[in-house]
């Protein structure tokens, strides 16, 4: 019960800071959200946006852990 409440919340939590850092509008217009606040956090780092992308394409792939 208690892990069920942190993940909750800490959804919760993710999701308003994504939306409080990426635009409306591009968050309309992607598919990916957590690659975009990555690049508004380090903006003139390539290796936080190309890592999430990276991973973003192992989970479409099957290859995340989750069977």
């Amino acid at each position: 019960m208690i892990g069920t409440a942190a993940s909750a919340i800490l959804y919760v939590v993710v999701t308003a800071a994504v939306m409080g850092l990426v635009a409306h509008h591009t968050l309309i217009n992607t598919g990916s959200p957590f690659v975009n606040a990555f690049d508004s956090i380090f903006p003139h780092s390539t290796w936080a946006g190309s890592s999430s992308r990276h991973r973003r394409h192992l989970g479409d792939r099957g290859l995340n852990g989750w069977t």
